[in-house]
């Protein structure tokens, strides 16, 4: 069983091209999703989450991977044929599975996942070690 600690929902989408999504610590040691999206017309917009959880969480990681939007005549979300990744980590000896991408509402979804429902071939990330990884670039 998951437990669910928070989902960002966005009720407004009809952006075309590509959406990039961010985990980034900020100044004042809140972590913040920043949202980049660029439309076909190359504009670029972003929108700051400020709180994330509960936990205190003290690592910097960024995504590398463009999520690449498709989107119909229409610009309502179900037209978007959606691509959702995810990847697991530990911090402070608790697992998560972030899942990233876009749906019709939700962007970015952490959950806190017991070790069991992870499955062998399934690559579990260090964050600490990821975050001196993405620091060190």
């Amino acid at each position: 069983m998951t437990k669910q600690l928070i989902t960002f929902k966005h009720d407004t989408f009809s952006v075309k091209g590509f959406l990039r999504a961010r985990l980034k610590e900020n100044m004042t040691d809140l972590t913040h999703i920043i949202f980049s999206a660029a439309n076909s017309r190359g504009t670029i917009t972003s929108q700051i989450f400020p709180e994330l959880t509960d936990y205190h969480v003290d690592y910097f990681i960024e995504y590398h991977e463009v999520l690449k939007l498709n989107c119909g005549v229409s610009s309502s979300p179900l037209n978007f044929k959606r691509r959702v990744s995810s990847i697991y980590v530990t911090y402070q000896q608790n697992f998560f599975k972030i899942t990233y991408g876009i749906t019709s509402r939700t962007a970015i979804r952490i959950e806190k996942v017991d070790a069991h429902v992870i499955r062998s071939h399934e690559k579990i990330h260090d964050i600490e070690a990821l975050s001196y990884a993405v620091q060190a670039m």
